[in-house]
């Protein structure tokens, strides 16, 4: 998945439930508005129009929690799918291996350089902390996953998602917290 299509997916979701609760709440509206009318007897508002009013607020909270685990399975999938993006992985092995098992004693200094070179090389960096570990060494260096931050703001847009959803149908909130999410669009 791309940061775009997560973008999207999420924004399509949170619209459409948007759209089915703001006609819920119509629906619901309506009723309240007729059972205030003078119109019905007290014992049809009773036994037919608080019912239908109470099933519409339970439609209403059905259609939050519903699009609220959508957006969290989308968030968690894609989370998952960063994540092994920092997987070790045999294929991103290289050379600088060999000096890590050949049984040679390297400084601070020299593990440091090594790992420097490996910015986008999660397999790699950790084989350089391992190392370090092995050997008590301490690395001035703090092992990095170039989509850390990505991963932190995806883990984020569930319970901003959720705010946009409780207050479906108060705009202000809606542009205020949607182009948050716009740094996924790519």
């Amino acid at each position: 998945m791309t940061k775009s299509d997560f973008y999207w997916d999420i924004k399509a979701t949170v619209d459409e439930a948007i759209a089915d609760i703001g006609e819920l709440e119509a629906e619901k509206k309506k009723l309240e508005n007729e059972m205030k009318s003078s119109k019905f007897q007290q014992s049809y508002i009773k036994k037919e129009m608080l019912p239908m009013i109470e099933g519409k607020k339970r439609d209403i909270e059905a259609r939050k929690a519903a699009a609220n685990k959508q957006i969290k399975a989308l968030a968690d999938s894609y989370i998952s799918e960063l994540n092994e993006a920092n997987e070790l992985r045999g294929e991103a092995l290289t050379d600088d291996v060999k000096l890590l098992t050949a049984g040679v004693n390297l400084t601070g200094n020299e593990l440091e350089k090594i790992f420097d070179r490996y910015g986008d090389n999660p397999t790699m960096q950790q084989i350089v902390y391992r190392y370090a570990d092995e050997h008590d060494i301490k690395l001035n260096r703090v092992l990095t996953f170039k989509n850390a931050p990505l991963i932190e703001a995806v883990s984020c847009t569930p319970k901003m998602c959720e705010t946009v959803i409780k207050w479906a149908g108060v705009d202000n909130v809606y542009d205020q917290v949607m182009p948050r999410l716009e740094c996924f669009k790519e």
